[in-house]
């Protein structure tokens, strides 16, 4: 692994261990959070999909909330084995 690597690796723990100290994040936190953009964060409060609060024009987001928000439509397990397969273009 190069420095250069290692140094964007590092960088990118630094900012997650920053973001679970805060208990109140803006979009571009939310959108770093998931690995999502900022406009499919946008698109989420937009449709009312995500829960925030707004002051002005700021939008905000609890934490604890939007964790709760990710963990709520949980897929079930499935008790046999069963094999995915991706999907095809030829579908």
């Amino acid at each position: 692994m190069s420095n250069k690597k290692i140094i964007e690796s590092l960088d990118r723990i630094e900012k997650l261990i920053l973001l679970r100290a805060k208990n109140v994040y803006t979009v571009a936190e939310v959108a770093y959070y998931f690995g999502v953009t900022v406009g499919f964060i946008e698109r989420l409060t937009c449709k009312k999909q995500i829960p925030y609060y707004k002051r002005g024009r700021m939008k905000y987001f609890d934490r604890k909330e939007i964790e709760d928000w990710a963990k709520a439509i949980k897929v079930p397990v499935m008790q046999t084995t069963t094999i995915c397969v991706p999907n095809s273009k030829d579908e």
